[in-house]
């Protein structure tokens, strides 16, 4: 498995066939692990969080800062999140979940844990270090979820149960 590329790719054993379309969120017990970007009759491509294109609309679970997570290409277990205001509440080991500002993902899905944080002279903002809930090293079978209600949240998650389903990583490739 590759993590350490700048665009790394999964490749999910399962595609348009068995209802996969591009846009639809993909996710482990652990957490976020990206969208789904392409398919084929049998396969599906997915563009995981650590991959340097991929940006994800994430806010602290404890404050409700929203921010940009993406990946900063130097560990396959930490992503960045960047705009979150200075006078956000931020502390280490808080929770990072997906925002309502998505469209991929249902508010509330779990990313990572604040792993530090610093300000920049020269910004008016904090850039976070987030260590990913997901163990990309590890990842095996993942779940893909059609998101297309975006308002109510107990219609979200009644969609979430009707519309998941459980399918194996065929194989991990980069570009």
């Amino acid at each position: 498995v590759t993590t350490d590329l700048t665009h790394n790719f999964l490749t999910l054993n399962k595609g348009a066939q068995d209802g996969i379309k591009t846009d639809m969120a993909v996710f482990c017990f652990g957490g976020v692990v990206g969208r789904i970007v392409g398919t084929s009759a049998h396969f599906s491509s997915v563009l995981p969080i650590i991959n340097k294109e991929s940006k994800i609309n994430c806010r602290l679970k404890k404050d409700g800062s929203y921010g940009s997570l993406g990946w900063n290409m130097e560990d396959y277990r930490f992503a960045q999140l960047s705009d979150i205001p200075l006078n956000a509440r931020i502390r280490q080991g808080d929770s990072v979940i997906t925002s309502a500002l998505s469209s991929i993902f249902p508010e509330g899905m779990f990313v990572g844990t604040v792993y530090y944080y610093k300000r920049n002279a020269s910004e008016a903002f904090y850039t976070v270090k987030v260590q990913l809930s997901t163990d990309f090293k590890r990842l095996q079978h993942v779940y893909v979820l059609d998101y297309k209600f975006k308002g109510n949240s107990a219609i979200s998650i009644i969609t979430f149960f009707i519309n998941f389903k459980n399918f194996n990583i065929a194989y991990v490739n980069s570009s």
